[in-house]
């Protein structure tokens, strides 16, 4: 696509997120019946302006890419420096119902890196850099190998929570069992210290050490490479979302181009709304089960309260006997 018809879409579709962004606000501020809506308007009008501002072209993936040289300035980043931004709310959705996270990731990494440029305007390759984890360079090792992407290089960068990303997809539960299994190392190794002054270093020391769980990070940068994929290579790069070596088209939709190569894929509508209604059951069985069981105890409770008075009013019997009558 000409940047000059690109840059035209990306200005109206930072207005249009402006525009949707004040309208949410507007809706929040109102009765309490519209700020859940508000709420969801606000969110998508504000990701799809700063999206704007990023100059970010990306379709179909919570993965965005800075081509904008006053933000990569401004947040002091490289050029073409690729972030993970706030997902869209059918994007969380997806994630919320999707049991492997990782999977759910996978498919947002491939969605951006088949709709990556290769070259600029002047036809030099461009190299793309971003700050990962070492189980997205695993998965960018392994697509090196299937021919995406070329120039692969790492460097150790420093260690980051990943919380914040992590909640953004909806997968807090580790997080919360880290954190506190942290509270009570922390509360345990106090106890052992002896005198308020070493408590209080301690803890000091805990504090700055935070209780987020730290995870290693690398400077990653590479190239695009020309190269097209059918549906049956994708598929193979996406075990999960296969069916007999080709992509399983109840649950995922497949752009194509002319030729028959992949653009995008994405979750199905259908498939969506099938994992919604299994929670949905699962957690009305779960209540279901639950109440059953409250019941069934409350009853065995009242059972055994009227059986011990019942008890107690015999053994009274037994011990006082009959009045005695005075003649």
């Amino acid at each position: 696509m000409p940047n000059y018809i690109r840059s035209i879409k990306n200005f109206g579709k930072g207005l249009k997120g402006t525009s949707i962004a004040f309208l949410g606000t507007v809706l929040m501020i109102g009765s309490p019946q519209t700020i859940p809506l508000g709420f969801v308007m606000t969110a998508k009008g504000v990701n799809d302006a700063f999206r704007s501002l990023q100059g970010d072209y990306i379709k179909d993936s919570m993965m965005s890419v800075e081509t904008s040289k006053i933000m990569n300035k401004l947040q002091n980043h490289p050029e073409n420096y690729i972030a993970q931004t706030m997902p869209t709310v059918k994007q969380f959705l997806q994630s919320k119902l999707t049991e492997n996270k990782q999977e759910f990731l996978k498919l947002q990494e491939i969605n951006l890196l088949l709709g990556l440029d290769t070259k600029d305007k002047n036809g030099k390759s461009l190299e793309y850099n971003t700050i990962t984890h070492i189980l997205n360079y695993k998965l960018l090792r392994e697509l090196q190998e299937k021919g995406i992407i070329s120039d692969l290089k790492k460097e150790p960068y420093g260690e980051r929570s990943l919380k914040n990303a992590r909640a953004m997809i909806g997968n807090t539960a580790e997080d919360k069992k880290y954190r506190n299994k942290r509270k009570n190392e922390i509360k345990e190794r106090i106890s052992q210290q002896k005198g308020f002054l070493n408590k209080f270093k301690t803890l000091r020391e805990e504090l700055n050490e935070g209780l987020d769980k730290k995870t290693r990070m690398f400077n990653i940068s590479f190239k695009k490479t020309d190269r097209t994929f059918n549906e049956e290579e994708i598929a193979n790069m996406l075990p999960f979302a296969s069916e007999d070596g080709k992509i399983d088209r109840k649950k995922f939709n497949v752009k194509l181009d002319k030729e028959g190569n992949v653009k995008g894929i994405n979750y199905s509508v259908r498939y969506i709304v099938q994992l919604l209604r299994q929670r949905v059951k699962e957690r009305y069985d779960k209540a279901k089960t639950n109440i059953r069981e409250n019941l069934s105890s409350l009853t065995n409770g009242i059972s055994e309260i009227v059986e011990n008075e019942a008890n107690a009013r015999d053994e009274k019997q037994v011990i006082s006997g009959p009045e005695d009558k005075v003649i």
